[in-house]
């Protein structure tokens, strides 16, 4: 079931990366911070990527993937809840940086450039604080890659990195 959500999630991913949103409706929602440590490396693979997409789509404003706690509205769609999936990522982050360091820094980057914009506390007062600052310390220990660096090479590197998931592009 997880697998046929990625290829919805994944397609076309390889031309345009990050900034499209996806479809992140009904029929693809899913924890899909519940497998970032899952045996199948395809399914972590694309679990992974899953969270990268949302803070891509979030950083890029092409997409509102997270729930804010606060928020005064009730969305008709499921959205997400950063705090979970930080959280999770936080468990797992030496074998994710391990297995996929291209990814892990897209992840890292974005979650950095968007609390640039707007400091997490902000966007979500009722979230727990601790994986905000373990974030922010992984960012801070220089386990992100410079803007400067952050193009088309690297996005090859990432496509290499997870040909396991190549058929849902």
């Amino acid at each position: 079931m997880i697998k046929e959500k990625f290829a919805q999630l994944f397609s076309g991913f390889d031309i345009v990366d990050f900034v499209t949103c996806k479809d992140w409706g009904e029929h693809t929602h899913d924890d899909y911070f519940k497998y970032f440590n899952d045996p199948d490396k395809e399914i972590r693979a694309g679990s992974l990527l899953a969270f990268a997409c949302m803070v891509g789509n979030w950083y890029y404003g092409s997409g509102i993937v997270f729930h804010c706690k606060g928020e005064m509205f009730t969305p008709r769609e499921p959205l997400y809840v950063l705090g979970d999936y930080m959280s999770a990522y936080l468990v797992s982050k030496l074998t994710i940086k391990r297995e996929f360091p291209v990814l892990h820094n897209y992840v890292l980057y974005y979650l950095e450039q968007f609390d640039k914009d707007v400091p997490y506390e902000k966007c979500f007062p009722d979230e727990e604080k601790e994986a905000f600052n373990q974030v922010r310390s992984l960012i801070f220990q220089g386990e992100t890659i410079p803007a400067n660096n952050f193009h088309l090479p690297e996005m090859q590197k990432l496509l290499k990195e997870l040909s396991i998931l190549r058929k849902y592009f």
